[in-house]
């Protein structure tokens, strides 16, 4: 909840829709440290504030952000999801490895260095998780982190 509240405004100032799917049930704790995990899911929501325009030039649909988490096996899931300016294909298998920027990403905003998906990475990785994602050139992109469940000790 805390990553919707804090996103809130700037989404509200660029005249996009964000919003927050909460799962039917509360999400079991997760292994690691709050305020890294915390960093990495304000990161990714921010990626997909700033890249996502506030109408598809295309479409004429309204610039959407939608965070979800839900429970899925041992693992808690998040997702970002946005229908922004997507990825290039031939460019999405660098996106986290690298310190790069989509081609497309460039034109929208000059600065930038780069680090920020692969520092989102090395946090997620940190805590035993993973990142993925997928995304379409001039539909949207999805990130999802998986992170693992943290596993309670039995009283001896």
């Amino acid at each position: 909840d805390s990553e919707v509240t804090y996103s809130r405004l700037q989404p509200k100032n660029k005249g996009l829709l964000l919003s927050y799917q909460k799962p039917k049930s509360p999400l079991p704790i997760v292994l690691g440290i709050s305020s890294y995990i915390d960093q990495a899911l304000t990161n990714l929501v921010d990626n997909a504030i700033k890249y996502t325009p506030n109408k598809n030039e295309k479409t004429g649909e309204q610039g959407k952000v939608l965070i979800t988490a839900e429970k899925s096996g041992n693992n808690v899931v998040v997702k970002v999801s946005d229908n922004g300016i997507g990825v290039p294909k031939e460019e999405l298998p660098l996106m986290i490895e690298q310190f790069i920027r989509a081609s497309n990403a460039k034109e929208m905003y000059m600065e930038g260095t780069g680090l920020g998906l692969f520092i989102i990475k090395e946090i997620i990785n940190g805590h035993q998780g993973k990142i993925f994602v997928e995304s379409k050139l001039g539909k949207g992109s999805t990130f999802k982190i998986v992170l693992p469940i943290k596993k309670l000790q039995a009283n001896k």
